[in-house]
């Protein structure tokens, strides 16, 4: 799609649904970052296709089956409230077949999420780094 209509048009269509995607657009830092990523994710050099490819699959599939061996573990979901790719109403059937999870839904957030909210995401991934690369056991607590 941004061979055909250009990175900024395809970023712009993906993120029509999302008014928290589209303010990202209009701020020249991030619209330089997402169309550079699109053009090199584009480019000859890149073989990105194949990687979108298998990870549009993957969304795809159904993880149920596999969702309850993460019961012994830490698990923090973090929801889009802008995401078209996630069914909110669904949320209630969710925290109920995984009460173990903890799952937050960020406002004014949609596909970009960890650059609409980087003071809430980074440091929860930066504490969960360092207790991974410390070696400490995973649990819940």
């Amino acid at each position: 799609m941004s061979k055909r209509i250009g990175p900024e048009a395809m970023l712009r269509k993906l993120c029509k649904d999302s008014p928290a995607d589209l303010a990202l657009l209009e701020t020249d830092e991030f619209k330089q970052v997402l169309v550079a990523n699109i053009e090199l994710m584009a480019g000859k050099s890149a073989n990105s296709a194949r990687a979108f490819a298998r990870e549009y699959s993957a969304f795809q599939q159904d993880w149920s089956d596999r969702v309850p061996a993460t019961a012994h573990i830490p698990v923090r979901v973090f929801l889009a409230e802008e995401d078209p790719t996630v069914d909110l109403a669904a949320l209630p059937m969710l925290k109920a077949a995984c009460p173990w999870m903890q799952v937050d839904v960020l406002a004014n957030a949609g596909l970009a999420l960890v650059f609409q909210h980087p003071e809430t995401l980074i440091p929860i991934m930066a504490e969960a780094a360092r207790r991974a690369a410390s070696g400490a056991p995973i649990s819940r607590p």
